[in-house]
């Protein structure tokens, strides 16, 4: 309703501007109509109608750009193009259709609900469980999907390894389940992948702490890492 006031008021104010003209060039009847926005049908037996008196150029002063619902998935239904169109074509009518109404039909019609809910794992963002179910409503009796979305924690071990430790990253926590390490671990991520070093050597200067872990291999080699203040920065194997 509030859509259709505001194009009478429009149309009103088209009047106003053109009423001061001393000679308009043209003749325009606007046949205005309420239809349904789903389907398209007329859903109402009233229908307003409008002299209009204007040269082409009144139209463009006005700048009445389209007059439609915002909400509607219909194209505009109301533009100074589409005017300018009927009154070089020589027509009389000119038809305007608003989508701002729903039928009785399109109201009683069924539409798919869903319910139940998600578990989404708050680690990595993946949804691990659902229980959604559909069942079948009338539109009108419609507000809205009811699925409800849990946190949790997903199965992988990378996942329960961040729960663990919430200030490492995904991709460090991945690294680590991988049984790798890299450049920027702290001393507690090495652990985690590799699990305590066969020996410790330590040096403690002005400059920090450098620690020195070495990692005995079964095949009788050896992995060296290097820690400046408790953070990996180079390794020799």
């Amino acid at each position: 309703m509030n859509e259709r006031k505001s194009g009478l008021c429009a149309i009103m104010a088209l009047l106003t501007v053109v009423a001061c003209r001393p000679a308009p060039l043209h003749v325009l009847v606007v046949d205005t109509s309420s239809r349904c926005r789903l389907c398209a049908k007329e859903v109402s037996a009233r229908r307003d109608s409008f002299k209009l008196r204007a040269s082409e150029n009144d139209v463009r002063n006005l700048g009445l750009y389209e007059y439609s619902d915002p909400s509607s998935p219909r194209p505009q239904s109301f533009t100074v193009q589409r005017i300018l169109d009927t009154l070089r074509q020589g027509r009389m009518h000119y038809s305007m259709a608003t989508y701002h109404d729903t039928c009785e039909s399109c109201l009683n019609a069924k539409v798919p609900l869903q319910v139940g809910r998600l578990m989404v794992c708050q680690q990595c963002g993946k949804t691990y469980a659902r229980d959604v179910s559909k069942r079948m409503i009338h539109r009108k009796d419609f507000k809205g999907d009811s699925v409800q979305t849990l946190k949790g924690t997903c199965g992988s071990g990378a996942c329960r390894l961040r729960s663990k430790h919430p200030d490492w990253t995904l991709e460090d926590c991945q690294t680590i389940r991988a049984g790798k390490v890299q450049i920027g671990f702290t001393t507690e991520q090495v652990v985690c992948a590799w699990g305590r070093p066969s020996d410790i050597n330590r040096t403690v200067g002005s400059w920090g702490v450098h620690e020195q872990w070495v990692y005995q291999h079964g095949d009788c080699s050896m992995t060296c890492l290097y820690f400046e203040d408790g953070v990996l920065t180079s390794f020799q194997d």
